[in-house]
């Protein structure tokens, strides 16, 4: 992405033939640059080559998807979030994580319930409850660079100690990027997240994370790459017929999709980064859902950014029939699998629909 500056202008003056020059202020950075035009590495991680910043490529062979909008398990399909835990502060106080073998089982997480297994900076103010969500969390530590990773964070009280149930290897904010702690694939925390800011700029700038009801659509049992894993109760619960469908596989809206008949400026966005990059899929929404993966953390809530935005919420009301539901249908059922994305050749290969971001500047 170009930075625009403006120009100093030269002002001639009508007396006395002099000149001088009246400074204009620059062009504010657009969203995830520095001043300087590079990225601001806390906004738009990874190497330019990284999977979650690179396009999807003219060489890409595209199958459809089959997803559909039904009443699977007796409810209609519902659209929300899925909620990363982004904390992108590291000189921030030290917290302790501690394991708990709560997880996904209805329990409290609040209560450490084993050893140490991290200790991260964490704003002292921040909290984030007990629950039922996936909680896959990305934290910067102290040394700027290092990404630590696990799932599924929990801090019930300010400045107090953490849990989680699993914490991953750590990667460079530098690197590719590829890997980290959603737990049904084995991809990152906060690789193809869609960050706070980026339905305010009108653009989401990366490849996104994407999750299915896995007993309706994903093929049993093995991963896709990048993926490494699948979900352990896949040989019971992957019950979808198309063998190229499940975790990690690239899925994209195909290039004659018309962006502009979506009735929403939220769904043109959203629509228009699944044309250009796609989205991978990261893990299972376990019920007839479908979900996207968003920022919560410190710096601010997608949620809440999207609702203060547009008048109503990132996830529809079951059932409902909204303007935004009705585009969300129409891009998720017209989805189509990059069949070819692969390591050699990400994206489907040839030339990217949009060009490599810039390096990182700090």
């Amino acid at each position: 992405m170009a930075l625009l500056l403006a120009l100093p202008v030269a002002m001639v003056s009508c007396s006395g033939g002099s000149s001088a020059t009246t400074p204009v202020t620059p062009t504010p950075p657009g969203w995830g640059l520095l001043s300087n035009g590079l990225r601001d590495k806390t906004k738009w991680p990874f190497d330019p080559a990284s999977i979650w910043n690179t396009a999807i490529g003219s060489g890409a062979v595209y199958q459809a998807a089959g997803i559909t909008a039904n009443n699977g398990g007796g409810y209609p399909t519902n659209f929300g979030p899925d909620e990363d835990v982004i904390i992108m502060t590291p000189t921030a106080p030290t917290t302790s994580v501690y394991y708990s073998p709560v997880a996904w089982n209805g329990g409290n997480r609040c209560t450490p319930q084993g050893s140490l297994l991290a200790s991260v900076p964490v704003p002292a103010t921040y909290t984030i409850p007990s629950s039922g969500q996936n909680n896959s969390a990305a934290i910067l530590m102290p040394d700027g660079q290092t990404l630590n990773q696990n799932q599924p964070f929990t801090l019930c009280s300010a400045g107090g100690s953490a849990t989680t149930l699993v914490v991953e290897a750590s990667t460079s904010i530098y690197g590719d990027g590829p890997y980290g702690a959603h737990g049904g694939s084995g991809l990152s925390s906060v690789g193809g997240t869609i960050r706070y800011g980026e339905f305010t700029s009108g653009k989401i700038h990366h490849a996104m994370k994407m999750e299915l009801w896995a007993s309706q659509y994903y093929f049993c049992c093995t991963p896709h790459w990048p993926a490494t894993v699948v979900d352990d109760y896949s040989q019971n619960n992957y019950k979808g017929t198309n063998p190229n469908l499940g975790p990690g596989s690239l899925l994209a809206l195909p290039p004659n999709f018309n962006v502009n008949s979506m009735a929403t400026a939220p769904g043109k966005i959203i629509a228009q980064a699944f044309k250009d990059y796609g989205a991978y899929i990261v893990d299972d929404t376990a019920w007839n859902d479908w979900a996207l993966c968003t920022e919560q953390g410190p710096n601010g809530r997608v949620a809440d950014e999207f609702a203060s935005l547009y008048g109503f919420a990132f996830n529809p009301a079951q059932g409902s029939n909204t303007p935004f539901m009705q585009d969300i249908t129409s891009i998720f059922q017209s989805l189509q699998i990059v069949t070819n994305s692969s390591a050699a050749s990400v994206g489907g290969g040839g030339t990217p629909r949009v060009p490599a971001p810039p390096a990182i500047g700090n």
